[in-house]
């Protein structure tokens, strides 16, 4: 074909491209971490306690492990011990960053309170004291609030609560007779001497204001709960959030009276509580066993907010300025992180035998939509398919038999197909886990055989052949090579598999 015959065809795709790219494009930012999903690159500890968000730069997050504390200034794609070593053995509880220099940062330990002023590359004592396992900033500038708590036998003493108001250099001590929950000191921003607190066992809420030197119940509503976890909005500081065995209670009076919005989250044992910023009535609660979920209604309603999320033990919940980055500490595992995309997210891209162009999407609510593009960028859309529980769409490819293959995996390891046709779901089949692996990605040879593509987390690739039945009939496993993870797979008509 000569250039000038091809012009109308190029421009005809450029059109088409720039539909299906602007599509894509409002779809995918940048992302630090994953995106509506979640992901881990770290790091190798034990435990994640608390988690922490760099308020100037929301790149920088730092975490608090029993081996001190790491450092990832990309988002959580990857992280460093930034002090070499200094903090190895020193079980971090708990994390502040001053909010005006956030090259200074506080961690509270089982021995007090340490201060670091270059980004956590070197470390100072500061206050010695009790288990610290309540660390924040007040409203007032250099102010600092600190509450110890005896994790020694049934019933923890009393926590008391120390006060600097010069960076840490001095700090004020005052006794309470009740215990504080870890985690659960909250401050109001609007009122530089309100503070809120979880009470360990039952007592519910409590409140100081003047500063934490004393502390009384703020409502007898929840005197007789215990109350695991405590948020307070930051938009709007009369409105609490508290979480106790028996449901999700919301107060808007500043903590005077407290009523049930919830009883969705019981009995799951809530540890930690993440509002968002940009969307107060969004709120997240991280779990002891059954990983996260999230509410966008102010508590009303919670949903499992997992996808991808492999480890299911949650310590701590971050989320940061924008509203669109939210990173969970984990128990017995690292860091995982979280890029909030509102809308819907493009997955995969195929090509049927039509020559449209289907486009594999997901929103926030995980549930899969199809979208079919022809050459003038004209779409129609199928779905949403969800959400199912446990399940997230991942891949999705185009046979010459007029089927669109879907590959599904759920957070157990399991993987299932679907034949998609005209008509809708033609045939469905799971795959049990199997220990180590995952389905990452599914293509359509030219004679109308599926493949799966798979990865083991010990660095080796296995391509499968799937029969009509759903059967897999044949199985060669490469690998593993050093360093080298595949990512996806497609067919051509010489009968060659080419693997990414």
């Amino acid at each position: 074909m000569t250039r000038p015959a091809c012009l109308p065809a190029l421009r005809q795709t450029l059109r088409f491209c720039g539909v299906l790219l602007a599509a894509i494009a409002l779809a995918t930012p940048l992302a630090f971490a994953g995106v509506n999903r979640w992901t881990s690159s770290g790091p190798d500890v034990a435990g994640v306690n608390r988690v922490a968000i760099d308020p100037t730069d929301p790149a920088v997050v730092y975490a608090a492990s029993r081996r001190g504390v790491f450092k990832s200034s990309n988002g959580g794609l990857s992280w460093t011990d930034p002090s070499n070593g200094e903090l190895d053995g020193v079980n971090v509880h708990s994390l502040a960053i001053d909010p005006v220099t956030s090259s200074s940062l506080y961690a509270g330990t089982a021995s007090g309170i340490l201060k670091s002023t270059d980004g956590g590359a070197s470390w100072s004592d500061r206050l010695a004291a009790g288990a610290i396992y309540n660390l924040i900033f007040g409203s007032q500038r250099s102010t600092i609030y600190a509450a110890d708590f005896d994790d020694v036998g049934y019933y923890p003493a009393p926590s008391a609560v120390y006060k600097s108001t010069d960076d840490g250099e001095t700090w004020s001590r005052s006794a309470t007779d009740v215990t504080i929950v870890p985690g659960s000191l909250v401050i109001d921003p609007t009122r530089a001497s309100t503070l809120y607190a979880a009470v360990y066992y039952f007592g519910g809420v409590y409140k100081s204001v003047d500063a934490g030197s004393t502390w009384s119940v703020a409502s007898r509503d929840l005197a007789s709960y215990f109350v695991q976890a405590l948020a307070i909005d930051p938009r709007d500081p009369t409105t609490l959030y508290a979480v106790t065995y028996l449901g999700t209670y919301k107060s808007v009076d500043a903590g005077s009276t407290w009523s049930l919005a919830s009883r969705d989250l019981n009995p799951y044992g809530v540890r930690a509580l993440a509002i968002n910023p940009r969307d107060p009535s969004t709120v997240y609660a991280g779990t002891y066993s059954r990983g996260i979920f999230r509410s966008t209604d102010g508590g009303a309603n919670w949903r499992e907010f997992n996808t991808e999320l492999t480890n299911l033990r949650v310590a701590s919940l971050a989320i940061d300025r924008t509203g669109t980055r939210l990173h969970a500490g984990t128990f017995g595992g690292g860091v995982f992180d979280y890029q909030i995309l509102s809308g819907a997210l493009a997955l995969d891209l195929s090509v049927g035998t039509d020559n449209r162009a289907r486009l594999l999407l997901t929103d926030l609510d995980n549930r899969a939509v199809f979208r079919s593009f022809d050459n003038s960028g004209n779409s129609t859309s199928d779905g949403p398919y969800g959400p199912y529980s446990g399940w997230y769409a991942r891949a999705v490819a185009d046979g010459s038999d007029g089927l669109t293959r879907v590959l599904w995996n759920n957070l157990d390891g399991s993987a299932a197909l679907w034949l998609l046709g005209p008509t809708g779901n033609q045939a469905s089949y799971v795959y049990h886990p199997t220990a180590g692996w995952t389905a990452v990605d599914v293509s359509v040879g030219s004679d109308g055989a599926t493949h799966l593509l798979w990865t083991n987390v010990d660095g080796r690739t296995q391509l499968t052949s799937v029969a009509v039945s759903g059967a897999l009939v044949s199985a060669a496993t490469y690998g593993p090579y050093s360093g080298w993870t595949a990512r996806s797979i497609s067919n051509g008509t010489d009968g060659l598999t080419r693997i990414l």
